[in-house]
């Protein structure tokens, strides 16, 4: 049940009425008679050497050498895991918690048994792949033992993804399609990047402009100071300018974040009033060629539609500038961020940039200005997109905060998300981060989370189920701890 259609499809004609068919096979595709038998178990014969002969060519070995990814590994040596701990899992897999939270309670599971030390159910392996991630984090892989990885290699090319080892990555990165090489690039550069950079030294240059760009869009938010030297390069390769200055973004010692911070001291001019706090206004500067360059473009009319010239220009600058840039602007955080929210338009974009640098501080300091800016009375009329853009960028910054979040902080999201406009969509898409990375405020907040209006009922029960997911996620973390001594041992 693994591989195409025509298995399951010649099943379901062996036990639909075969024995009254005329035209059930007496050889095997390869021509080899099938044994004599009831016709049911000779077109099942049949169609596993079907089966077998499709895998098979898809696979070609050396003419008259077995070939060695057939031969299977030892079954892993670690116990498997307790049935109390399987029976979260399987809670999990039934969405009981809302299909929103599936995955993330799935790669904390698989988490707790690696580090526990135990092994995933044969019969539970492939609704685990159908819902992790691709690829799955390396601290997760350890639960589906060696006899588990390998069974997922030789079925769908999806499961070998979610399991790609370093090696298997490098491969697939040098040999693999555009469309192929995301897994290879986000396995390479979270486990072995100086593995990555050297098949990328090696095979760039021969790459078509459609796998550049593909690896360049896959390395957001993983690359470092070592990766700035090709990723100034691919500024200026064919499709690879913006995903490349995406990257470059992100790390704030290089020197397009450099440039841009140069061009924000430029562009902002502070006003310092007596008895007052201090005020901002943004120069109207256009970009010259090099600010093009820096964000991935060889023309203006190259740019995103939708905004003007200055405008957009405006956004690219607040949206690179680091945060010591800023402090050197007004003197210190709070009086920059005091700045940004002052200022229209400049939060949104300087909280991009905290996100992608990954500035905790930053982060910290931008959450409150952006729940106190973003009030329920403040956004009744605001367009739908324009609400679901800030809710966007506020899950992008809290993700940023280490778990768990602070009482005040995780009080402060929760009350925001319930009395907000449209908290059904917000709680929608804040849920997943209530679950994981809130602290424990978050529980008694959302019991006594109240909504009125004629979405008060969807509150309540978006409510529950993330409480549901949050009771789960708990029990998860201790499991390994909670199991009885017994149910551990071989």
């Amino acid at each position: 049940m693994t591989v195409e259609w025509a298995w399951p499809d010649l099943v379901a004609h062996a036990t639909l009425g075969t024995a009254r068919r005329p035209d059930v096979p007496d050889r095997t595709v390869a021509g080899t008679p099938l044994p004599p038998g009831p016709a049911e178990r000779r077109l099942l014969t049949a169609a596993a050497t079907l089966w077998a002969g499709h895998r098979a060519s898809r696979r070609p070995h050396p003419h008259g050498g077995p070939d060695e990814r057939w031969t299977a590994p030892a079954e892993d040596a670690r116990p498997p895991a307790p049935e109390t701990a399987v029976q979260l899992l399987e809670a999990v897999l039934s969405e009981v918690a809302g299909r929103a939270h599936t995955q993330a309670l799935v790669l904390a599971w698989l988490r707790a048994a690696s580090t526990a030390g135990w092994r995933l159910p044969a019969d539970l392996r492939t609704a685990v792949l159908d819902v992790s991630p691709t690829p799955l984090p390396s601290d997760a892989v350890a639960v589906f033992g060696p006899h588990g990885r390998w069974l997922a290699r030789l079925g769908r090319p999806g499961w070998a993804r979610v399991l790609l080892d370093v090696p298997g990555a490098a491969t697939l990165l040098a040999e693999g399609r555009a469309d192929a090489v995301a897994p290879a690039v986000r396995r390479l550069w979270d486990d072995d990047p100086a593995t990555g950079r050297s098949v990328l030294g090696q095979g760039w240059d021969g790459w078509s402009a459609a796998k550049r760009a593909a690896v360049c869009t896959a390395a957001v938010g993983r690359v470092g100071p070592e990766d700035e030297a090709w990723l100034e390069a691919a500024l200026d390769a064919e499709r690879c300018g913006p995903p490349a200055a995406r990257c470059l973004r992100g790390i704030t010692s290089s020197g397009l974040v450099g440039r841009m911070a140069a061009r924000l001291q430029a562009m902002a001019l502070v006003t310092r009033r007596p008895f007052r706090s201090p005020g901002m206004e943004l120069a109207e500067v256009r970009p010259d060629p090099a600010g093009l360059r820096d964000v991935g473009l060889r023309t203006e009319s190259e740019r995103p539609p939708g905004q003007g010239l200055v405008a957009w220009w405006q956004g690219m600058v607040l949206g690179t500038a680091p945060r010591p840039a800023w402090e050197s602007l007004a003197g210190d955080l709070a009086s920059a961020v005091g700045l940004q929210a002052g200022t229209p338009g400049v939060l949104p974009a300087v909280a991009g940039a905290a996100a992608a640098q990954h500035d905790q501080r930053w982060a910290a300091a931008l959450v409150l200005a952006l729940l106190e800016r973003h009030q329920p009375e403040e956004v009744t009329g605001v367009d739908r997109q324009v609400t679901t853009a800030w809710t966007a960028t506020l899950g992008r910054v809290l993700a940023v905060l280490p778990p768990p979040w602070p009482d005040g902080l995780t009080r402060d999201v929760v009350t925001w998300a319930a009395h907000h406009p449209t908290p059904t969509m917000v709680l929608s898409h804040l849920g997943p981060l209530l679950v994981v990375a809130a602290g424990p405020a978050a529980d008694p907040a959302l019991e006594d989370l109240s909504s009125t209006g004629p979405l008060a009922e969807q509150v309540r029960r978006q409510a529950h189920t993330i409480l549901t997911a949050r009771s789960l996620h708990a029990a998860i973390t201790a499991m390994a701890r909670d199991v009885p001594a017994e149910e551990t041992a071989p």
